[in-house]
C-alpha cells in the first residue's frame, strides 16, 4: 500500500474537560463580580445608615432642645408673674415658709414687708388699664433696682406686692424699704402723652423667732402697711408692739 492509504487523526476525549474549567471560570467571574457588588452595596448601606443616625441625633438634639426651653417656661410661668415679672403669690409664699424654716435653724433675723401702690384704683379709673399695666411693671422694674441679690419681690395682690428679706434686722429693713419709697416718689411713668407719678405705702414686720407663722409675720406687716395708709401713705411703718414689747 501507498502513503496515501494511511490517515492519522487526533481525536481530543476531554472536550468536556475544557467546558467545566470554562464553567468554572464564568461562575468564579459571577462570584466575585457578586461579592463585590455586596461589598459596594454594604458600603453604601453603611454610609446612608451612618447618615440617617446622625440626621436622627440632630432631630433628636433640636427637639430635646426645644423640649427643655418649654420646660424652662413653664416653670417660669408656674413661679413668676406674666406682667412685672416678679415672684407670683404661690411662689413668694413657698419661698417665704423655706426662708422662716431655714431662719428657725440657724437662728438668723428676716424680715417682712408689704408694699401696696397709693390710689392705683384712681390710675386705672382716669387712664385705663393699660396705662395702669405700665404703672405696676415700671414700680416692679425700679423696687427690684433697689434690693439686694438676696431679696425677694413678690406680686400678691392687683397693686400689692410683698418683699423678702432674708438675714435683715427690722432696722435693715426699713432702712431698705425708705429707699424704696423714696425711689418710688421720684420715678414716673409717661403713656400716650399722659405722665403719671405715684407712691407707695410700706408696711415692714420681722420674724419672732420660733413659732412665729408666714401667716402672723403677714399679718403683723399688712397691719403696718395700713397704719402707713391712715397716717397720709407715701410712707414706711413698722409692725405694732405688743404688750410684751415685742
Amino acid at each position: 500500500a501507498s502513503q496515501a492509504d494511511f490517515l492519522t487523526i487526533w481525536v481530543f476525549r476531554d472536550i468536556s474537560e475544557l467546558w467545566r474549567i470554562r464553567s468554572d471560570g464564568i461562575w468564579s467571574f459571577v462570584l466575585i463580580f457578586m461579592a463585590g457588588s455586596s461589598v459596594l452595596s454594604s458600603i453604601v448601606l453603611i454610609v446612608n445608615f451612618l447618615r440617617r443616625s446622625r440626621l436622627y441625633q440632630m432631630e433628636i438634639a433640636k427637639a430635646n432642645a426645644e423640649l427643655s426651653k418649654l420646660n424652662e417656661e413653664l416653670q417660669i410661668q408656674a413661679r413668676y408673674d406674666a406682667l412685672t415679672s416678679c415672684a407670683n403669690r404661690r411662689h413668694f409664699f413657698s419661698e417665704l415658709e423655706s426662708e422662716l424654716k431655714r431662719a428657725g435653724r440657724s437662728g438668723s433675723a428676716c424680715c417682712l414687708a408689704v408694699l401696696d401702690i397709693d390710689h392705683f384704683k384712681a390710675v386705672n379709673d382716669e387712664y385705663g388699664h393699660g396705662l395702669g399695666d405700665e404703672v405696676l411693671k415700671s414700680f416692679a422694674q425700679r423696687v427690684k433696682g433697689s434690693l439686694r441679690s438676696s431679696d425677694l419681690l413678690g406680686r400678691i395682690g392687683g397693686e400689692e406686692f410683698a418683699l423678702l428679706m432674708p438675714e435683715t434686722l427690722l432696722s435693715g429693713a426699713l432702712e431698705l424699704c425708705e429707699r424704696v419709697r423714696t425711689t418710688i416718689e421720684q420715678s414716673s411713668v409717661s403713656v400716650a402723652q399722659h405722665e403719671v407719678r405715684f407712691t407707695v405705702s410700706i408696711g415692714v414686720a420681722h420674724w419672732r423667732g420660733e413659732g412665729d407663722t408666714v401667716e402672723a409675720i403677714l399679718a403683723r406687716a399688712d397691719m403696718a402697711m395700713y397704719d402707713a395708709k391712715h397716717e397720709g401713705r407715701n410712707r414706711v411703718c413698722s409692725e405694732r408692739q405688743d404688750k410684751a414689747g415685742r
